[in-house]
């Protein structure tokens, strides 16, 4: 990474205005000292965020790289440099519109995530040698991007789906709960309990804090009370166990094991925090879980229709998802990949919406560095019947499974 980082970056920062940003990027790295519970929300939520601070200075992006962030570093940078691309092709009117997302960006729980998916399509489409129009900056139509070559023309509509969507416990309010507690669950710890502390939750985990509130309430006494095994409330249930029949000495031999062992034994989706002494002595764990299951397939379902339905009809039709709760080498699990596959042909084949072409699904920051190259992976599913992929070469374009996992082979682990 040389000096046309900071560049870039810079010009990126100046879009939106360096007092805002400056503002901006404050809080979070403030949100990063605050706790280790608000750090993992920042972390979450707001990477790319963090990530296109620590390119504006050469001594932070060095060190990033050296730790293992060249792929963050590099998602951040081509993210930052298609933006300022993009601005350059804009009229007055939709540059004021970009800038004006840009700075929501900074006020928005999702901050720059669905502006991410559409700056990788529009970059992805101009290596393929396309023609772009920005359709919905310049207020010209409801879907975002106008593509066209000599051989072939289309729409694109761009969708990111929220790490929490679907999910009847979100992370970041799971966090701040824990954080809320974290002082007492100490004192447990250092008391020599053996707790694992159940909070069942009827169905979600609300978001308002009066809800909160009340759980918090109830949860304190119900920590220090160590003769107390249950206890009711309005939307959920405590149940205290016994950490050293739960867990063997086994199941404790790393983190990753642990957090496994917890998910068998408390459902996949449940939410582990808490603590234990070095020598096992004592513990304080917190699981979270709710009676219901998540839905995933539900939000990206609802996504996939509306960007159909924004879509003008009139061209081919694409649709791009961006799911921001994975990393790239989970493309390559048959579960995502099976279940986009089934949402996918509930509107490739519906009748009304037979404009729709194809799907494309990729990973939020989802770029992969190795030695053949950069790239942002994804797969596709596509009615062959309603197009010829050849006048789409290289935007889509056919890999084996066996390439597609090999050259996903040298990612590292999640974020």
């Amino acid at each position: 990474m040389g000096d046309t980082a900071v560049v870039d970056v810079s010009k990126f920062v100046a879009l939106i205005g360096e007092e805002l940003w400056l503002k901006r990027v404050g809080n979070l790295r403030a949100g990063l000292e605050r706790s280790a519970f608000e750090a993992k929300v920042v972390a979450d939520y707001f990477w790319l965020e963090l990530v296109l601070d620590d390119a504006c200075t050469p001594e932070r992006r060095d060190l990033l790289e050296k730790a293992g962030g060249l792929n963050d570093l590099l998602a951040a940078q081509s993210f930052a440099t298609t933006t300022v691309q993009v601005h350059q092709h804009l009229t007055k009117r939709g540059k004021n519109a970009l800038t004006g997302r840009l700075r929501a960006a900074l006020q928005s729980d999702g901050g720059m995530a669905p502006l991410y998916i559409e700056m990788e399509v529009t970059r992805q489409l101009w290596d393929a040698g396309f023609e772009v129009t920005f359709t919905d900056l310049e207020g010209l139509a409801n879907f975002d991007l106008l593509f066209r070559n000599a051989r072939a023309d289309g729409e694109v509509e761009c969708k990111a789906i929220s790490v929490d969507a679907g999910r009847k416990i979100h992370r970041k309010h799971f966090y701040r709960f824990i954080d809320a507690v974290s002082e007492q669950i100490g004192d447990q710890i250092n008391s020599g309990a053996d707790d694992v502390l159940v909070i069942e939750l009827d169905d979600r985990l609300p978001s308002e804090a009066g809800k909160h509130d009340e759980l918090r309430d109830a949860f304190v006494p119900f920590l220090r009370d160590q003769s107390r095994a249950n206890h009711r409330g309005s939307f959920f249930s405590l149940t205290r166990e016994s950490f050293s029949k739960r867990f063997s000495s086994e199941q404790l031999t790393s983190q990753s094991v642990f957090h496994d062992s917890c998910r068998n034994l408390y459902g996949s989706t449940c939410h582990i925090s808490g603590g234990l002494k070095p020598d096992l002595s004592s513990a304080a764990i917190v699981v979270m879980r709710s009676q219901r299951e998540d839905d995933h397939s539900k939000p990206i379902l609802d996504a996939l229709k509306e960007a159909a339905d924004q879509l003008s009809k009139t061209r081919p039709g694409f649709i791009a998802v961006q799911l921001n709760d994975i990393v790239p080498t989970d493309l390559i699990g048959e579960g995502i990949r099976g279940r986009s596959e089934i949402l996918s042909q509930h509107v490739l084949r519906d009748p009304k919406r037979e404009h729709v072409v194809a799907t494309l699904f990729t990973a939020y920051g989802g770029l992969v560095s190795n030695a053949t190259g950069a790239g942002c992976p994804a797969f596709a599913f596509v009615n062959p019947h309603k197009i010829n992929l050849q006048e789409y070469a290289p935007f889509l374009s056919h890999m084996p499974d066996e390439q597609f996992a090999e050259l996903l082979g040298a990612v590292g682990g999640p974020r």
